[in-house]
């Protein structure tokens, strides 16, 4: 973090703009930092709505993976308000589409194409929008196994495939693959709009 203020604070851009590029720097960790913790806090609790689970992609991924370095990079060539609102909506619902394909991938996905075992997230306590709308969606009982296995640090195999087949059973897969849909579809119109206000700046 320092180290990124001193690059910032060196560089031979006008001190108006390097005061907008630290404030943008300063936003986006404090939201990230706020991420951080009601994510930690959920795993706590292992319960959480699903505009919660939403809430950590958007400050922790949204933010500070996607929109912070377009936001740094728009600002540096000169961009519009508008245009960089275009890229704010463009960065959010990608961060968040993307999260949400990940943690499918975390739960569902082929180790040897992810690089990783699908059974981490679940002994980690993470919790994902497929686990919160299983949570919602589950029976007692399914909802009794669920919150055995979530964080779980020697949960097997066998376990693993027990948790997979309640989320599938409670449908939890398609609100999540249609939000992801939705999330790109509203990523790809803000790109157009942020293209249309450049020509109109342009002109």
């Amino acid at each position: 973090e320092h180290s990124m203020k001193n690059m910032i604070i060196e560089t031979s851009f006008e001190s108006k703009m390097i005061l907008k590029i630290l404030k943008s720097f300063n936003d986006t960790l404090h939201k990230a930092e706020f991420g951080q913790l009601l994510e930690a806090y959920l795993e706590l609790t292992s319960q959480a709505s699903s505009e919660d689970v939403l809430k950590v992609h958007e400050y922790k991924t949204g933010y500070y993976t996607i929109y912070q370095p377009l936001e740094i990079g728009a600002i540096s060539a000169g961009a519009t308000d508008h245009q960089i609102n275009s890229l704010k909506e463009y960065a959010l619902a990608v961060g968040i589409a993307f999260q949400l394909k990940d943690d499918i991938l975390g739960l569902f996905g082929d180790t040897k194409i992810t690089g990783k075992p699908a059974i981490d997230d679940l002994k980690e306590g993470k919790m994902t929008l497929l686990m919160s709308f299983a949570l919602e969606n589950a029976s007692a009982k399914q909802k009794e196994v669920l919150l055995t296995y979530l964080g779980n640090k020697t949960i097997s195999e066998s376990e693993l495939l027990i948790v997979q087949k309640i989320v599938e059973e409670t449908g939890s897969f398609k609100p999540s693959e249609d939000l992801i849909v939705e999330l790109i579809d509203k990523a790809k119109k803000s790109l157009i709009l942020s293209k249309i206000l450049s020509c109109l700046q342009v002109k």
